[in-house]
């Protein structure tokens, strides 16, 4: 400040004295106080200036007051607000007198690939919100009439009213691009060399909002995504679009990368758009405005309306000083949401027509705080960032191939590397819930977390005890149908998952001649058996065990029946206990009061070879109780509402205790605990048999009202007669959630 004239000290120490009270109004208001003119020095002058030509900061208020806010809906494209807002006059921001805000940071490094106007140095690290702000003297040479000096009045010429018909042109061959085959996507030599020449390799993304969890739908994306990194020797980043502060969470973003990798994918990097706030996302914004590209609206409009609307804005040829000027309103605090939208001027050939590229919402962020109070749109910032991380082609469904044209104007306007874009298909699946706002919606009334395993998110996926090689063959092979899901798990589960024996409707079976079999096995009040198990056509053996052969042992009542019947245990018909060499010969029955069979006295005897004749059945001796949820389906092929999950249905059902003591229990815990109970189903170990008494992997606590819960992950192929049995259990069990269904989203 050396050899500065003396009025000119005085022309800085005014204009110091005006921002002063200004950023102290703001800071105020944002505070929810109104200062009077008393107290605050110095904020007359800009006070007046403010009222005489924006209408006043008393009429801002007032109008606050009397529309009380608005509502911003997801990635901010739509604006609702129940109360019109007046006419503001284009001379709002006719200031002749240079009003702007400087951070104390110094100014972040600009990218390379978003170049500021030569003629105007954009200070953009001034748009941050007012309790951000600090002043600094030394910087106050850049002005807002600087500004207006550089740049035309007015905006006579339309800009961008439609696209390039060449442009058009070209987006419509794809070929030139690549083409989807087999569920990923195939990039054309000319762009895999544009790619690595421009980036080093071919880079993809996956760029899940964390407003919710990731389901079956997502699943399709993550491996489009990563299969093409992978196929041309390229990397995958995870990016996270956190620009909507009201649903964004901290908590989706864990839960999104650990799915990820629970699929079997690695990202190259994790990223999030909140990282480019400041240093890419702002300055472009900011480059559009002087380029007369982009405008700031006040249009008050019904859900939806502009993006199709029929008119242009009244505030569209406002000059680019005024829009920057509001913009920096904007920026500031002084719009409510809803009052001010930041638009790029661009229609395209689909009908939509200015979209909003930046909004004020002012809800904290949970990662930048209260640092901002406007936030980037999907569109505007998808597109910027793509070109900026090299992403060799935008993946992204269908709903998004109407704006293309403005993901790919973006990037024209501002002189950044094309990047482009291609949709696939919605992945639909008959009796399904893939729509992450019924989600949200059914969350505390249909279901309690998003990893119940009736859902078809990736955490209930995972929970229910669907492997994710079942997941990634589903979305690769273009499957449709929740059942053929299930098919692919029986296929890998049958090289995966242990055997063991389970009873779901025990039924005791006391041994007359246990002691001569005793004998005969050289055992003394005891007798271990050595099960055998059934080769499989991969060569899977997974049964052979010690099990300890009881006086009692159980097997279902469901394959006892008095009337002689080819698949049952018949008083005339002998059995045959799975995996021995022992036959069981019914001598007598018990019955109930109402006339039912409560126990059996059956023989044992031995048999050699294979008798073909002979039914084999499961059986338990020495059990452990466990509880068995089964979630039934009926309408997994038609449409499907969350209001619509079917019930939970739990009974409890002996196991023999062998296979449960290689589980993992407690801090222990790991999810696909997976067994094959045979001639029933697929079971999974469910979390809440995380038992905090568990010291050890193996230990497991005695039986009690806390038995082990078990999912039913699929059913094994059965004839329609043992089918229709096992679904018989569970309909007459209790329909309503199970305990461990609602302590776990208690927890």
């Amino acid at each position: 400040m050396c050899g500065r004239p003396a009025h000119g000290m005085d022309v800085v120490h005014r204009v110091t004295a005006l921002i002063g009270g200004f950023v102290q109004r703001i800071t105020e208001r944002r505070r929810g106080r109104r200062l009077d003119a008393e107290e605050s020095s110095g904020s007359g002058a800009i006070s007046e200036r403010l009222s005489e030509n924006s209408g006043g900061e008393e009429s801002i208020r007032d109008e606050d007051a009397a529309t009380g806010g608005g509502v911003i809906q997801e990635h901010g494209y739509q604006v609702l607000l129940e109360e019109p807002r007046p006419t503001m006059s284009s001379a709002s921001a006719g200031n002749e007198e240079s009003i702007l805000l400087h951070s104390g940071a110094s100014s972040a490094t600009v990218r390379s690939s978003v170049s500021a106007t030569p003629e105007v140095a954009l200070d953009y690290e001034g748009l941050c919100g007012a309790t951000a702000l600090t002043l600094s003297t030394e910087r106050l040479s850049y002005s807002t009439a600087t500004l207006m000096k550089n740049l035309p009045e007015s905006d006579e010429e339309t800009i961008y009213t439609e696209m390039d018909p060449m442009d058009a042109e070209r987006e419509e061959q794809d070929s030139d691009i690549g083409y989807f085959q087999q569920g990923t996507f195939s990039l054309s030599p000319s762009q895999v060399q544009a790619s690595r020449a421009y980036a080093g390799m071919v880079r993809t993304r996956f760029a899940p909002e964390p407003n919710g969890p990731l389901h079956l739908g997502h699943a399709r994306a993550i491996h489009m995504n990563f299969s093409v990194a992978r196929r041309y020797g390229g990397q995958c980043i995870l990016r996270f679009d956190d620009t909507n502060p009201r649903t964004a969470r901290q908590a989706y973003c864990d839960e999104g990368l650990e799915m990820v990798r629970w699929l079997g994918y690695s990202p190259a990097s994790v990223s999030y758009t909140s990282d480019y706030f400041d240093d890419l996302l702002m300055l472009s914004a900011c480059r559009l405005i002087v380029d007369g590209a982009a405008f700031v609206c006040h249009e008050q409009l019904r859900e939806g309306v502009y993006y199709r609307a029929v008119r242009n804005s009244p505030w569209r040829n406002r000059s680019p000083s005024e829009n920057m000027k509001e913009f920096k309103m904007m920026c500031v605090g002084l719009y409510r949401e809803g009052e001010a939208v930041l638009r790029l001027k661009v229609r395209t050939r689909s009908g939509l027509r200015d979209p909003v590229a930046y909004r004020v919402c002012n809800s904290e962020h949970y990662r930048s705080g209260t640092r901002w109070c406007v936030f980037p749109t999907y569109d505007f910032s998808h597109s910027i960032i793509d070109s900026h991380e090299g992403i060799a082609v935008s993946l992204c469904s269908a709903e998004f191939a109407s704006h293309r044209s403005i993901y790919q104007w973006i990037q024209k306007k501002l002189g950044m590397y094309r990047v482009p874009q291609r949709e696939f298909q919605r992945l639909e699946v008959g009796g399904c819930l893939l729509s992450k706002r019924q989600l949200i919606a059914g969350l505390g009334t249909s279901f309690h977390t998003y990893d119940d395993p009736r859902l078809a998110t990736l955490t209930g996926l995972r929970r229910r005890g669907i492997p994710p090689e079942a997941i990634r063959r589903f979305v690769r092979e273009g499957y449709r149908e929740y059942e053929q899901l299930l098919d692919l798990t029986r296929e890998v589960l049958l090289l995966q998952a242990k055997h063991c024996m389970v009873v779901l409707q025990p039924l005791a079976c006391h041994v007359v001649n246990y002691d001569k079999v005793a004998a005969a096995e050289g055992m003394a009040g005891q007798v271990l058996v050595s099960l055998q198990a059934q080769e499989s056509q991969a060569g899977h053996n997974s049964l052979g065990h010690h099990v300890t052969l009881s006086s009692v042992i159980y097997i279902n009542q469901y394959d006892f029946h008095l009337r002689e019947t080819r698949h049952y245990f018949t008083p005339t018909s002998p059995v045959r206990l799975r995996g021995t060499c022992y036959a069981m010969h019914l001598c007598s029955m018990e019955r109930g009061d109402g006339g039912e069979v409560v126990s059996l006295q059956v023989l044992l005897r031995k048999v050699e070879g294979k008798v073909k004749s002979m039914k084999v059945l499961t059986w338990v001796s020495e059990p452990v109780p466990v509880t068995l949820n089964f979630f039934d389906s009926p309408n997994r092929r038609g449409p499907f509402l969350y209001s619509q999950l079917p019930p939970v249905c739990s009974t409890t059902a002996l196991m023999e205790a062998g296979p449960l003591s290689g589980l993992r229990l407690g801090r222990y815990f790991t999810y696909g605990q997976t067994l094959q109970a045979e001639r029933f189903a697929y079971i999974t170990l469910d979390p809440s048999s995380s038992s905090s008494s568990s010291s050890s992997p193996s230990s497991l606590s005695s039986p009690s009202d806390d038995d082990p819960v078990f999912n039913v992950t699929c059913l094994l192929r059965h004839h329609h007669c043992l089918h229709a049995s096992i679904l018989q259990v569970f309909q007459s069990a209790d329909p309503s959630p199970t305990h461990s269904l609602e302590a776990l989203a208690l927890s």
